[in-house]
């Protein structure tokens, strides 16, 4: 039985079919607002050439019954983007082989399309279809516009906006002011941490950090477990309170951008502003525009993708086949030390305030057992059922080591009055260790222990580390350092822990933890 469905309505739904996934996507990564422009740009697209495509059936092949084609088509689209599901359930099934694992989503494609093209032969089925995929789409869309409107209307009132101050400061303590380096190694853990957990004795990197001038602060725990909620608290010197409020995803990606309390501060007192990204076309901490230097590794291979393209792509098998078939055709290069050193220049656009935020010894692994670069780096921030995942860390910390030593060689014999911070954004969490979920062994004390306890160093005149402790947390960065450039009593807020939540709606919100004890 043909379907006379209008063509109107077979192109709105497979409107709302593309858009699905798009939503969907979006809404459970609402946190990483910076997404929207290029998950939204890439369902346009994926809209066009699926009009196109279904318009070219329904042409070539007369036969081809119009409705029946738009809801088959729908329906495989479903399929078409949950390669991730079906991935996830055939590894659990003790499917490891990624040949199979494509073999059986193109199965379960085509076995849907042809049912689906059969079944729409019912009566209203197509208008039944469309209301359906409707519905689909409003509980994304809902988080995403509840989100935009809390934004827009100001009810998040645990997002701390940048503050100018009123009175600009015109002086600092005698002399030239110091060039300041803040140079941040995502997921360094602390020394206790190392030793207890993975067998690693780390004394020799913290002995030279101290031989170069550093105070070590051996019992620093991380304000979150967060990068961009942690980087953000620290570069606004400030938290994001009131706790068990609802966050505004969308504003602490303008202070990760240069909209925050530190580089206001900064500019006030005369600094220029540099900004390293940490390439792989990270999104969180990339380059903002209102830098007035901004440095990234270089970029190779034939397409360049940031993680929003990479985290779509894995929602399909063609990421891991292109990956497998053409290893050079995606950039993934990721800045290194070395740049540091390459693309800065000590003596030019003094003084100035530099954010450096290194991937590393996060993953993805990014050394060979020699300590040589290498050659092909996996998009893998998540280290999700990686045997090797410990091992990488710990042989990517070694190698880190020596190069941050390096590097601090040079800049200290080139810049011995900079102001030199050495730290972590956040710990290692056990769910980070190549494992699906977090043991149910480990307490919830543990958990946090090891999420945030991070390696954290200071190098600065001597005066000005003695007022530094061991338990000083991040947020204390800069209030430590303006302190010191200035000649002004130290003022650090109480050291807090906090644990974002996210609730089935994929709101999120905090709360202080209080088992740890500093």
């Amino acid at each position: 039985m043909q379907n006379k469905s209008p063509l109107s309505l077979c192109i709105g739904l497979l409107f709302l079919a593309c858009l699905y996934p798009f939503l969907g996507f979006y809404a459970h990564n609402i946190s990483e607002s910076y997404y929207f422009a290029t998950i939204f740009s890439v369902m346009a697209g994926i809209f066009v050439l699926a009009v196109l495509g279904f318009l070219f059936i329904v042409k070539i092949w007369p036969k081809w019954q119009v409705a029946n084609t738009a809801v088959a088509a729908a329906f495989a689209l479903v399929v078409f983007f949950g390669f991730h599901h079906i991935e996830a359930l055939t590894a659990n099934l003790g499917i490891y082989l990624g040949t199979i694992k494509i073999l059986i989503w193109l199965f379960l494609l085509l076995v849907v399309f042809f049912a689906g093209y059969k079944l729409a032969s019912k009566p209203n089925l197509p208008s039944i279809v469309f209301f359906v995929f409707l519905g689909l789409n409003l509980a994304p869309f809902y988080t995403i516009a509840t989100s935009l409107y809390n934004q827009i209307s100001g009810k998040d009132k645990s997002a701390q906006t940048a503050t100018r101050s009123n009175d600009k400061t015109t002086a600092t303590a005698a002399g030239t002011p110091p060039n300041v380096y803040w140079i941040i190694l995502d997921m360094y853990s602390r020394h206790d941490v190392l030793q207890e957990y993975y067998g690693f004795d780390n004394t020799d990197f913290l002995a030279g950090l101290s031989e170069r001038g550093f105070y070590v602060a051996g019992d620093s725990y991380s304000n979150f477990q967060s990068t961009r909620l942690s980087l953000s608290t620290t570069l606004n010197m400030d938290y994001y309170l009131p706790v068990k409020t609802e966050m505004n995803p969308m504003l602490w990606q303008s202070k990760l951008q240069g909209d925050n309390n530190t580089v206001l501060k900064f500019r006030e007192m005369g600094y220029k502003y540099l900004h390293i990204e940490p390439g792989g076309n990270t999104l969180k901490t990339r380059c903002g525009g209102s830098e007035d230097l901004c440095i990234h590794g270089p970029q190779n291979g034939a397409v360049s993708l940031n993680e929003a393209h990479v985290g779509m792509l894995r929602l399909t098998p063609f990421y891991r086949v292109l990956k497998n078939l053409k290893g050079n055709l995606f950039t993934f290069d990721f800045t290194t030390i070395e740049d540091i050193r390459k693309h800065i220049d000590p003596h030019k656009n003094t003084p100035f305030f530099a954010f450096t935020h290194i991937l590393s010894p996060h993953p993805p692994a990014r050394f060979t057992e020699t300590c040589e670069y290498r050659e092909r780096t996996e998009w893998e921030l998540l280290e999700t059922n990686d045997p090797n995942a410990d091992k990488n860390y710990i042989n990517d910390m070694k190698c880190l080591n020596a190069k941050v030593l390096d590097m601090l060689d040079w800049l200290v014999q080139e810049d011995p009055d900079a102001i030199i911070l050495v730290q972590a954004d956040h710990g290692r969490s056990p769910n980070q260790e190549g494992k699906d979920q977090t043991p149910e062994n480990i307490t919830r004390k543990e958990f946090w222990h090891r999420s945030h306890a991070i390696m954290n160093s200071y190098r600065a005149p001597v005066s000005c580390l003695q007022n530094l402790y061991s338990s000083i947390s991040p947020v204390n960065n800069f209030p430590f350092v303006f302190s010191c450039i200035e000649n002004t009593t130290f003022k650090p807020l109480p050291d807090r822990m906090f644990v974002i939540h996210d609730k089935p709606t994929y709101d999120k919100f905090h709360e202080e933890i209080l088992e740890v004890q500093r």
